[in-house]
């Protein structure tokens, strides 16, 4: 076995021991939009964060998933509404305080 393949194995040993799974980073970033995340999560996912591409394509769709639920619900009355059962103004109202107080 080269030197090469040596040190990819061992990196990747050195990885599976002491880096959070992925599993558990996705339910921190989750987390983390209700509540602050000790030190040592941060530290923890920072540092998975650094090295794993599927975990920062995770953050940004909860980013953009939330920015958009937001912004629909700042203004109910310009929610996009299929042709047949259009939501009465009374649901759109209360879609928009669940919103509101999901994110207080």
């Amino acid at each position: 076995m080269g030197l090469f393949r040596r040190i990819k194995i061992a990196w990747i040993e050195w990885l599976a021991r002491y880096v959070v799974p992925c599993n558990e980073i996705t339910h921190q970033l989750s987390d983390s939009r209700h509540r602050r995340l000790t030190w040592r999560e941060r530290l923890a996912m920072h540092f998975h964060m650094s090295i794993c591409v599927w975990c920062r394509r995770y953050k940004k769709q909860l980013g953009f998933i939330e920015d958009t639920v937001h912004n629909l619900a700042a203004h109910p009355d310009e929610l996009p509404l299929p042709t047949e059962g259009h939501l009465s103004n009374e649901m759109k109202e209360r879609i928009r305080r669940a919103a509101d107080d999901a994110s207080a």
